[in-house]
């Protein structure tokens, strides 16, 4: 169903949601169950005021539409609309905060009033689809950063090597030092680093106490090493991401110095299951 010129529509939940005119010369797909919806949302409070928008660094959000997941509140819509198409979603700040605790509502959301949620769908795909633009994203980037090499691992994890440090390697169980930069490919805005807290980072290689990409990147340096690494998002944090730095399906981008290596016993390994005991004779 396309969206039409000021279409006004009154969910059972308490969301109303008026649909805009569709952008000229949109494509005219539909969004259905498991389609990729990239869109730009600016968010107001009932004085009208911004609190927050996607377009500052043009930086669309991704979701899967699967009506299963706390996004219901759009997903219930979004089987309207298509790339192209806007909304404006009038969110009950009483339903918003349903649950959480006493305290955790700001000034600016009293109770009885409305968030309003600007929406713009720029485009509509299915997985394979997405997948395929991300993996183009990324070629595009390592292109246009001519002045790195970058090496593509089978998983799709890219390591650019700056200075190879004249330490040792790293094996899982090793206790590592990394200082770091981290971003969204795409943006220039640091989401995390270790210089500004005078500390480098340690974790144990191989654990799991770091997303799958550094454990991985790591342990291909050597201490002294100087690199930037490209972690696609199954490697990163996936599907999620880690709102509000990391949207969904994003790809990082970390500059890092492996500092140090303090060496491990290597991993140990979980404790034997014990066997089942014999079953008697009378209960066989």
């Amino acid at each position: 169903m396309a969206c039409n010129s000021k279409k006004e529509v009154k969910l059972p939940n308490g969301v109303k949601v008026l649909y805009h005119q569709r952008e000229s010369g949109a494509e005219e797909k539909t969004a259905k169950k498991g389609d990729f919806l990239s869109f730009h949302i600016t968010y107001r409070n009932f004085k009208d005021s911004v609190l927050g928008s996607t377009r500052k660094d043009k930086k669309p959000i991704m979701v899967k539409l699967n009506g299963q997941t706390p996004r219901d509140l759009f997903e219930g819509c979004f089987g309207y609309m298509a790339a192209g198409d806007s909304a404006t979603y009038f969110i009950p700040v009483d339903s918003l905060f349903k649950g959480a605790p006493e305290g955790s509502r700001p000034a600016f959301l009293p109770k009885g009033t409305e968030v309003k949620f600007s929406v713009s769908v720029q485009k509509v795909e299915n997985e394979k689809a997405m997948l395929s633009r991300l993996d183009s994203d990324i070629e595009k980037f390592v292109k246009t950063d001519a002045s790195k090499k970058y090496l593509k691992q089978p998983n799709g994890l890219q390591i650019s090597m700056a200075t190879m440090g004249p330490g040792i390697t790293p094996v899982a169980g090793d206790t590592v030092s990394v200082n770091y930069r981290g971003r969204v490919m795409g943006s220039t805005e640091i989401f995390d680093e270790s210089y500004s807290r005078g500390q480098a980072f340690q974790f144990v290689l191989g654990r799991g106490e770091v997303i799958r990409g550094w454990d991985e990147a790591i342990a291909m340096l050597t201490e002294g090493s100087e690199a930037t690494i490209l972690v696609p998002f199954a490697l990163g944090y996936g599907e999620a991401g880690s709102p509000p730095a990391i949207p969904p399906y994003s790809t990082l981008v970390f500059d890092v110095k492996l500092e140090k290596v303090k060496k491990g016993k290597g991993l140990v390994p979980p404790p034997a299951i014990p066997p089942m005991p014999a079953m008697p004779e009378a209960i066989k």
